[in-house]
This record gives C-alpha cells, sequence and structure tokens, in this order.
C-alpha cells in the first residue's frame, strides 16, 4: 500500500523521532540481504560547524480518503498501450458523481490509482464493476 501513498507510519510515531534525531530504516521483507533506505536529517553544517536546520517544515495529509487501484486485465488484451482505458475508468466514476482527488498512472501503464472519498468508495467500486464485468 505505501507504493500507493498510503500511511506505514503513523504520524504521531514520528515525533519523538524528530525530537531526537532517531533514524528510520525501512528493510524489504522479500530481500532482507538488501541496505534498504536510511530516513533521517541529513548532517549539514554551516561554515562555523554549527548543525543547520532542515528546510522541511512539515508536511500534509488528507483524512478519509480511499485508494482505488484498478489493474490487470481490464480487458482481453490487458491495459497497457489500449486506448480509451483511463477514458472508461474515469467516465465510470463521472457517472457516478465521484469526486477524485489524485490520480497516479506508473509508466507501465498496467494499472491506474486514484483517491476518492472514503464515503464515495462503494459507489465508485459498484460502477468499476458494473463497467468492466
Amino acid at each position: 500500500m505505501s507504493y500507493f501513498g498510503a500511511n506505514v507510519l503513523h504520524p504521531r510515531t514520528i515525533i519523538p523521532v524528530i525530537q531526537y534525531d532517531i533514524p528510520i530504516v525501512i528493510r524489504n521483507i522479500f530481500n532482507q540481504s538488501a541496505p534498504g533506505t536510511t530516513i533521517c536529517r541529513p548532517a549539514t553544517e554551516d561554515k562555523d560547524g554549527k548543525r543547520l536546520e532542515s528546510s522541511v517544515k512539515g508536511f500534509a495529509t488528507i483524512d478519509n480518503l480511499a485508494l482505488v487501484n484498478v489493474e490487470g486485465y481490464v480487458f482481453s488484451t490487458g491495459m497497457a498501450g489500449v486506448p480509451g482505458t483511463a477514458s472508461s475508468i474515469f467516465g465510470a466514476l463521472k457517472d457516478v458523481g465521484a469526486n477524485v482527488i489524485m490520480i497516479s498512472q506508473a509508466s507501465s501503464e498496467h494499472s491506474v490509482c486514484f483517491a476518492v472519498p472514503e464515503k464515495e468508495v462503494k459507489a465508485v467500486a459498484e460502477a468499476l464493476q458494473s463497467r468492466f464485468r
């Protein structure tokens, strides 16, 4: 789910990480010998050797959203390179009056991910199932 932007670490769990400069190490459970990714404050200093503050001051989240991922063989030949796939997906959403907050599609064209208000996700799922059945 983090691939599609879902929260993996609750924002409140990050407070002590920031306060005490605790690095976070993210590891791949499927490749445990890989080094992973370390998230930490960069060690930057000014000309007098004093530590500088990070330029990132915060980030924002939007609550009560649902992430919908449409992937795979939507049509008999798959989604990749099939003109009109996105039009069919978002046409179905338009038909139920869904408000799409964000859209993401990988260059591989194997999936389309989008965010809608959580209260609309049932209607969206039904519309997509009906359109692509």
